[in-house]
This record gives C-alpha cells, structure tokens and sequence, in this order.
C-alpha cells in the first residue's frame, strides 16, 4: 500500500489505495425519531485509576486487549498524563524529548490517540519546565510515534510549507489508522481572525510527513477531525460560520453552529448530529465496520467536555442510540472496537473519575 507523497490536497481515496473498493460510499442518513438506550445490552466494567491521581479522563483499547489511559494528578495542568496496562499494573509513559530538559530527557503531559491494532499510537506531549511554565501552562505541542516501548520523534510544534507556499502549524494528534495515518488539527496565518482567534483545518499524516492532506467540510470555518478507520474515513466536529461578514475581518468571528461530521470514501460530508442535539454531538471514533462513537449534551468548544450531563452515543448502521455508564454524572465514550466492545471514561456522583470497558452480553451487536 502506497502513501500519497505529494505536497498537494488530495482526496483521501489517492492515500490509502484500493482498501476503499469495497467501501460503500455515505450521502445520507435515515431519519430518526427516538433515542434509544443500549447500556442494558452490555456487561460493563469499571477501571480503576492509578494509585495517587485525580481519576482517568479517556481510556483506549484496541481489540488485542492493549488498554491506555490518559489521566490527571493532582498538580497536573496541561494536557494530561499517560500510562498502559501491562503485568497486571499501571505502567507510565512519558515520550522523550528531543532534547536535554531540566527535568531530564523525559516530557510530563503525554497524551496518547487510541492504539492500533498493532499496538501503535501517535503521542501529543510537552515539558512542563520548557512549555507548561514558559507558556502559562498551555501545550506546545510534539509528537512521537510509540511501538512496543520505542519511540519515533516527529517534531517539536513543528510547520510545514505546502507547494502554494504556505505555512501550516500542526498539533494534537486525534487518532491513528493500521496504515499508519493520523488525524490532526493545523493553522496558518490564513486562518486568524481578525481578534486573533485561530481557526484549524482538518489535517491527514504519516510519520515521514510524505502525506499532509488539509481538508474542511464545506462552509468549515474551523475543522476538528477525530477518529480515522483504515478505509480512510473521518469523524469529527466542525464549525459552519453564519456571520454576513467574512470571518477572518468579522468582530464575530465564531457566530455560527458546530455540527458532527462524516467524511466518507467518496470524500462525501455527511452531517452527524445526535437527534435533537445539533451543536452538542461530538463523534471521536470509527471503527472499520464503519460504526461510529462519540459524546452529545455539550459543545467541544467550550472546553467542558467532562461536565454533568455529557452522554455516550453509538451510530451503527444509520441509527444513533445512547450509552451511559449507571450512576454516572457523564460519560465519555472514546472507543468501538471491531469486535464491538466500547471503552471510554465515567464520573460518579461525588465526582470521581473512572475508566469502564464495556462487552456486549450477547455477543457482536
């Protein structure tokens, strides 16, 4: 299987090949009334977080049984921690950095995507004495490819100057494929409004940075891509500007709606929004079966994400259904595997933070 090497947007199709062959391609969805509730259908276990931490805020598994969580401690500030699951014990991980640091070769606030099925993922992380303390705690961002306890640098907040000259910043890496391509958020001077806010793009890579794809739904005013199968379809989130004015001169620069979406094989947008929540559906993964996850009941942009309320949703095979941890405040669906089992995070009601894997009682659903 080849990777696109041109500098160029392309369709994702022109990346991955003939896997999207037998793809069959999405323009719509049926249209649905109700809301149903699955968690009944599912034998549910709860995860506990690592000894002497706050609680996990997202939990990842592939269907190999590699179980990853990001969680918080309590002096943590930035993006979070990471540790595996590995000899019956919590193991953490911190990327390294590319160069010496005050607190050694090792960066704090490692953020993982949800491993492949070959136990790979791409990393987010910083240093909270070069970045966290220089930068009011904020992530600047680099990147790393872990696999097996090896780690494959990428970058350190780095850019990237496509064939029309111009210059594209990268970070947060949301998912990663079997074939090795991870979805993204990117920036560019072309992309601040006229208050300074930046607007992002959906942006595809691999490692070798051979692919760097930059695309929107249409009407995107900013494009949050989440989850990415090995077919080449994209979930996520994205922002429709409704302004009269152009949003990069308006003085309301984010007046307007955020819808989930689908982008398919054919490079069809599909909007995703859990009935009754338009602008409150968050898609965060698809599996290959093409089956989709996700959280509704709260914008993403407002940056509270884990607030009473938030519920888990499905989409499989066009109709949307809910899926809530009992007892909980919120809960966070982050994965469906192939094999259909969901993991994802909880809060109870005193507000303690939990993982949870969730297996079907009657087998594949």
């Amino acid at each position: 299987m080849k990777i696109k090497t041109s500098n160029q947007s392309a369709g994702v199709s022109a990346c991955l090949g003939l896997a999207l062959a037998a793809t069959v391609c999405t323009t719509s969805l049926p249209v649905q009334a109700a809301l149903p509730d699955v968690t009944a259908d599912y034998n549910i276990k709860t995860v506990q977080p690592p000894d002497g931490t706050t609680g996990i805020m997202n939990l990842f598994m592939n269907d190999n049984g590699m179980v990853v969580i990001m969680y918080c401690t309590p002096t943590t500030v930035g993006c979070g921690d990471m540790a595996i699951w590995e000899d019956g014990a919590w193991k953490e991980l911190l990327a390294p950095m590319p160069r010496p640091a005050a607190r050694g070769t090792l960066s704090l606030y490692t953020t993982p995507t949800c491993p492949n099925a070959f136990g790979q993922m791409a990393l987010c992380f910083n240093n909270p004495v070069i970045n966290g303390a220089a930068a009011g705690g904020i992530c600047l961002c680099h990147h790393a490819i872990y696999d097996e306890g090896k780690y494959t640098y990428i970058g350190g907040y780095p850019y990237y100057h496509t064939r029309d000259g111009q210059k594209w910043y990268w970070c947060i890496s949301q998912a990663m494929n079997d074939l090795g391509v991870i979805t993204c958020l990117a920036w560019g001077e072309q992309t601040v409004d006229a208050l300074g806010g930046t607007h992002s793009r959906g942006l595809l890579l691999n490692a070798s940075l051979s692919l760097f794809e930059l695309f929107d739904p249409p009407g995107s005013a900013t494009t949050w891509p989440a989850g990415i199968n090995d077919a080449g379809m994209v979930v996520g989130e994205y922002f429709h500007y409704t302004g009269t004015e152009p949003w990069q001169t308006s003085a309301n620069p984010w007046e307007g709606t955020w819808h989930g979406f689908l982008r398919d094989t054919c490079e069809t947008y599909v909007d995703l929004d859990v009935p009754g929540y338009p602008g409150l559906t968050t898609p965060l993964f698809i599996n290959n079966e093409g089956e989709t996850c996700g959280i509704y009941g709260t914008p993403y942009w407002t940056g509270d994400l884990w607030a009473p309320g938030v519920q888990g949703f499905l989409l499989r095979n066009g109709e949307f259904s809910s899926f809530n941890v009992p007892g909980s405040s919120w809960t966070y669906l982050d994965v469906i595997t192939d094999s259909g089992k969901l993991a994802g995070a909880y809060a109870d009601q005193s507000g303690n933070l939990y993982g949870f894997i969730a297996t079907p009682k009657c087998g594949r659903k």
